[in-house]
């Protein structure tokens, strides 16, 4: 695992305000460049030292648009609890209605907020530990709980709330420069998000 730059590339353990900017701006490349990621989550998020850069890895699940195509219908692939609430629903719709392989409509914004849902995590310690426990749920249990908590977090933190509001808008590559001024708000509320 990390052979090549296990000397170089260190897990995140926590996510400051920079290196949350950072993702941010990662996302925004992969955004200019019709890229989805589809895999945003804590474990892909390492830390190059020497560089004091943050750096998104495995892009396995990752897929292209052509310029000006509409959303993509793909499998579901990847880690669901950071995943946005829309495809949480559709997971749990399909899985509800006994379909085995379902598909989600891909909007390129969605690399956005599953940064917003890790950025979340890393931040709020209550989150943290409902997520942690969530992880070990069976999957249609996982994908309810995971749907609670976004839900939960949406309607109580108004921050938050306003965030999803910005990328659901976002239209072109500028408009992440009004998401990295909402997103310092949410630092300074921090430990302090209700779930």
């Amino acid at each position: 695992q990390f052979l090549i730059f296990n000397k170089e590339l260190k897990h995140i353990t926590s996510l400051t305000l920079n290196q949350s900017k950072q993702l941010i701006h990662i996302v925004q490349y992969l955004y200019d460049s019709d890229i989805v990621h589809r895999d945003i989550r804590p474990q892909n998020l390492m830390l190059d030292y020497r560089e004091k850069r943050l750096k998104l890895i495995d892009f396995g699940f990752a897929f292209k648009y052509e310029i000006n195509e509409m959303p993509k219908k793909l499998p579901i692939f990847g880690t669901v609890t950071y995943a946005t609430y829309e495809l949480l629903t559709c997971y749990y719709e399909s899985i509800s209605n006994k379909q085995y392989a379902p598909l989600y409509d891909y909007e390129r914004t969605f690399d956005l907020k599953c940064a917003l849902n890790v950025i979340i995590y890393k931040i709020s310690n209550k989150v943290q530990i409902e997520l942690n426990a969530i992880e070990q749920l069976s999957p249609p249990e996982k994908l309810l709980r995971s749907l609670t908590l976004w839900e939960n977090c949406k309607k109580k933190n108004q921050i938050y709330s306003d965030l999803l509001g910005l990328i659901n808008n976002l239209s072109v590559s500028s408009d992440f420069d009004g998401f990295e001024r909402q997103l310092e708000k949410l630092y300074y509320c921090g430990t302090n998000i209700i779930i």
